[in-house]
């Protein structure tokens, strides 16, 4: 007989995102003001609204971190049109999508929600707390602790942690496609962080740039133990600046 944590465990890599009770859209227009947005969620208690003429015509979204963000913490008046600070970058999955699926977007696309999409239609969205909240261990649960990470000693024990967490993965038959991604996922995440990290420690860099990981890593199908190669691209500079860059 299996545990109760190993069969909740289970349950939940077998769930598909429309097992959830995903929540309704709410919607206010482009015109709607930030105050009257703001209210809005606020009343019918949500952290997301979409913006837009209809659920099948939306144009961006606001969170309560967008509001926070891009409102109070910039001084703008209150009748601002909500349409100034909307984000644009709408992620969307299909209701039979795994959950395992759905949190891999997220943490790829670095997205709190997901449109829920079926037959072109936007029928709903989800959060990741709520996805989350499905279960109460696994790798999301590891992953979010990655990224929650400060120190560099920190991310080198979370990724000696790897092995046992994919052994436990394999061993409850998650198929090899899905580890690869998981894989994946936790190594750009600490990748990232150590990015920020140095940024942190040497200041900030001379010239824009972008880390760009090639090989089994960029197709999202990383191993344990695998060879690495990795790029810079970096913004052309005067001469005499060259030697900083």
């Amino acid at each position: 007989m299996k545990s109760g944590t190993t069969f909740i465990s289970d349950q939940f890599y077998a769930k598909h995102v429309s097992d959830l009770h995903f929540r309704h859209l709410r919607m206010a227009k482009a015109s709607t003001s930030i105050q009257d947005c703001a209210a809005q969620m606020a009343k019918e208690q949500v952290s997301c609204l979409f913006v837009g003429e209809s659920p099948q015509q939306i144009q961006g979204y606001v969170t309560d971190i967008t509001l926070r963000d891009q409102a109070l913490a910039k001084g703008l008046a209150f009748d601002t049109p909500i349409s100034e600070i909307m984000e644009h970058a709408m992620v969307s999955i299909h209701p039979e999508a795994t959950l395992v699926e759905a949190l891999l977007l997220m943490f790829r696309t670095k997205s709190r929600y997901l449109l829920v999409k079926e037959n072109e239609q936007y029928i709903g969205w989800i959060s990741r707390t709520k996805i989350l909240t499905e279960q109460s261990q696994g790798p999301f649960m590891f992953i979010q602790s990655v990224k929650e990470a400060r120190q560099i000693t920190e991310l080198k024990d979370k990724w000696q942690r790897m092995p046992e967490i994919i052994h436990l993965l394999l061993s409850r038959g998650m198929k090899a496609g899905i580890v690869n991604q998981i894989i994946t996922t936790v190594a750009d995440t600490i990748t990232q962080r150590v990015i920020e990290r140095v940024i942190k420690e040497i200041g900030s860099p001379p010239a824009k740039f972008v880390f760009f990981v090639l090989g089994s890593e960029g197709r999202g199908e990383l191993t344990l133990k695998t060879d690495q190669d990795n790029a810079i691209i970096y913004e052309d500079k005067a001469n005499e600046q060259r030697e900083a860059v």
